[in-house]
């Protein structure tokens, strides 16, 4: 009985110093590895460079959706970017036209040598399946994909979306019509379940201390049901969650205390 009581206690004691040396010494993950990056961002006045420090001090890896000016100083930290289309010329109506016209205009702004530090090309968030959009979406990330070797970031909607903003009656078609679509190696989507004071969609809304609660049906079935497609896809997936309070929805540290 004591020598079991011995050999359990050195495996316990090895595998925490492995483990432990194994977190002391692993790199930050890459994007290409593991993308963790904030909601938010734009072209807006503020700090960029205390912004960026803070990203990279927090193990961030991807800016959010930054304007491409902002690109050189992302990469003094470290960060790879996901940036807008602020470059589109909207004028200009045949699809094709513009999604030329804005990788021409891309690639000599940012100049070749800077478009590896480019991860993402934000073109949408939460499209209406249908076929104006579909093939829009499909001919810029097509062009984005090809002229420029970088990756489309389409963000599509979560499963509470009602059938007339999903533009089907079905979500999983929903996920599998874009992906197909754009030719995604990923499924990105939002889904925000946690909530305070009274229920979403609800008028009066209110921040009252107790009263949190957290929708996990929708939560964990979007995320089985965005796998599924993914799988189907032979694609990764991007879950975008909340972190910090907007409308009637707490922070974490919020729900964790209140809940």
């Amino acid at each position: 009985m004591k020598i079991v009581l011995i050999v359990l206690t050195i495996l316990f004691i090895s595998v925490s110093v492995f483990a432990d040396n194994v977190y002391k010494t692993r790199d930050r993950l890459s994007p290409e590895e593991f993308q963790i990056f904030p909601c938010g961002g734009w072209d807006i006045p503020f700090d960029y460079d205390y912004y960026f420090k803070d990203l990279y001090d927090c193990g961030f890896n991807l800016t959010s959706f930054i304007d491409i000016k902002y690109i050189n100083l992302a990469k003094k930290y470290k960060l790879k970017s996901i940036v807008g289309t602020s470059l589109m010329d909207r004028s200009i109506e045949d699809t094709k036209e513009r999604a030329k016209d804005f990788t021409e205009k891309f690639t000599k702004t940012i100049g070749k040598n800077n478009l590896e530090n480019v991860y993402f090309i934000y073109i949408s968030d939460e499209p209406q399946a249908n076929e104006k959009n579909k093939n829009e979406l499909s001919i810029l990330s097509e062009a984005i994909s090809t002229n420029l070797k970088i990756k489309p970031y389409v963000n599509l909607l979560p499963n509470y979306a009602n059938n007339e903003q999903l533009g089907m009656d079905d979500y999983e078609e929903y996920l599998d019509f874009y992906t197909k679509a754009c030719k995604l190696d990923y499924v990105s989507y939002d889904n925000y379940s946690f909530f305070m004071g009274e229920a979403p969609n609800k008028p009066n809304i209110t921040f009252t201390k107790g009263g949190a609660w957290f929708d996990e049906d929708t939560f964990y079935s979007n995320m089985e049901s965005v796998k599924t497609v993914a799988d189907k896809n032979k694609a990764t997936f991007i879950n975008t969650i909340q972190s910090a309070r907007f409308l009637n929805m707490p922070d974490i540290e919020e729900f964790m205390i209140y809940v």
